[in-house]
Parts: C-alpha cells; structure tokens; sequence
C-alpha cells in the first residue's frame, strides 16, 4: 500500500513540474513575442502644427524596439471627411515633412514592424494647423 502511494506521489510531483515548465515556457514565448514588436508612443509635447516648420515623425511619436526604420509608413494627409489629400505638405523620405500651407487639421499616422515581427504597430494623432513662420 505505501508503494502505491509513493508512485501516485511521484506522479503528482511530475505532473506539477510539467504543468510548471510549460508555464514558464509560456511566460518566456509571451516576452520574446513582445520584445519582437515595434511599440509606437503618442508624444503629447506638441499641440499643433505650425506652417513652414520642419517636423521629423520622432516629435510627434515615441518609436522603441525598432532594428531600422526601412519598413515604416508614414501617412500624414489633411482631415477632409474619408479621403484626405496632402497638398502642400512636403515629405522628405527620412520621415521629415514640413506644411507648407492651408489650414484645418492634421492626420499624421505612422505604422511600423520589424522584420522579424509577428505583428506591426501602428498610431496616429490628429492636431491643428496654425500660421506660422515664413
């Protein structure tokens, strides 16, 4: 009978040890998984755009965990119902932009992966243009 008592024993304490491994197996897939991906910030410094001034995509956005920045998109349009254009504002291919002129509002939204990534990231922020210096 003690035999039979110790084996259960045994069984359980394996059984455990298992369910414990695969948990930290899990928690260490979840982590690789996370630091894989992009994570994009809104930054909050800046409450509107003004016209003829030069902005990189960096002010307006937090970007950590990128290996290079070849596989971001950079939209920024004005806010004109469903289809905005983006007349006079002049984008420069290292995500520097600069609104040249008009006024209204601003859509700028960037999504961003790695190429390794399981998923993209991707945010936007919508402010005001207003006059600024020539």
């Amino acid at each position: 009978m003690k035999s039979v008592f110790k084996v259960l024993k045994a069984l359980l304490i394996s059984f455990v040890l298992i369910v414990v491994a695969f948990g930290i197996l899990c928690v260490i897939g979840c982590l690789d998984y996370v630091n894989r991906c992009v994570k994009i910030t809104q930054r909050d410094n800046i409450k509107a755009v003004e016209t003829n001034k030069l902005y990189s995509i960096e002010d307006f956005f937090l970007i950590e965990r990128e290996e290079d920045i070849s596989r971001r998109k950079i939209d920024i349009r004005w806010e004109e119902g469903s289809s905005g254009s983006n007349s006079d504002i002049r984008i420069k291919e290292n995500g520097q932009f600069t609104v040249t002129g008009g006024t209204g509002i601003l859509s700028i939204s960037l999504e961003d992966r790695n190429h390794n990534s399981p998923e993209g990231s991707y945010k936007s922020v919508k402010l005001p243009v207003v006059s600024g210096t020539a």
